[in-house]
């Protein structure tokens, strides 16, 4: 089962950088405006322009390498990392998706755009605690 879950949070934080980079790109998919996008998908009410290209594949490249550390926490594939980064790695990626997931809920005042605020609640903070629970799962069976 581990081995399922691993390959799961492959695909879908790959996914995820790979919008990210799509949106390094200049593409505001998938809606229309960057003002749309701004509201959508940033949240930050004083924000009028999407981030830099340079922040956005930033992003992109450490949600990648994210990615790539769930088949590799579960031994499925190998990366040229020491054995004893292994499950410190993994339990980071726990916490970080476990408290990104949770703040959603346990900060409810932020002062958050709509849509982004609804988008929040709905889907990106209980996408993060699915996360976060894979993660867990592949750190537990080391």
């Amino acid at each position: 089962m581990t081995e399922l879950i691993a390959w799961a949070v492959f695909l879908i934080l790959s996914t995820i950088a790979a919008l990210h980079y799509l949106w390094a790109s200049g593409s505001t998919w998938p809606v229309a405006t960057q003002e749309q996008f701004v509201r959508s998908f940033i949240g930050v009410q004083s924000a009028k322009t999407m981030p830099g290209k340079r922040l956005t594949v930033l992003v992109a490249t450490l949600i990648l390498a994210a990615a790539a550390s769930a088949p590799w926490g579960a031994a499925l594939i190998t990366l040229p990392l020491p054995s004893w980064s292994k499950p410190i790695l993994l339990w980071a990626l726990f916490a970080v998706f476990l408290l990104r997931g949770l703040s959603t809920y346990g900060l409810p005042n932020l002062p958050r755009a709509e849509p982004f605020k609804t988008l929040d609640r709905r889907y990106f903070a209980p996408l993060c605690l699915v996360l976060a629970a894979g993660f867990l799962n592949i750190a537990l069976n080391l």
